[in-house]
């Protein structure tokens, strides 16, 4: 196990200016996350939108396990997918079947 984590987060609430309409539902704030590498090696901001099923809490899991990992951080974005592998899989959850065809 490493001694110093790799990177840190935070959550942050933004609240959208105008709302985010689709057939699901309307949302006027969106998480996001601001995630800090270890000694200001970069930085960045990201959002999951809802309808990518993903639970925020799936996503934080992945970054704390992602921060005490030996393995050090690609440094090309083409060793990205070999570096995370099956670390982390996301299950989608199943889609609402539509009853259009039915009416």
């Amino acid at each position: 196990m490493i001694s110093t984590p790799r990177l840190s987060w935070e959550a942050i609430t933004l609240k959208l200016h105008n709302p985010f309409r689709l057939s699901t539902g309307v949302s006027t704030t969106r998480k996001a996350y601001w995630i800090r590498l270890t000694d200001d090696e970069g930085w960045g901001e990201g959002t999951i939108p809802p309808y990518y099923n993903v639970k925020n809490e799936d996503m934080t899991s992945f970054w704390d396990s992602a921060s005490l990992r030996e393995i050090a951080f690609p440094d090309d974005p083409a060793e990205i997918s070999s570096w995370i592998g099956d670390f982390w899989m996301v299950k989608p959850s199943p889609r609402p079947r539509s009853n259009i065809g039915s009416m």
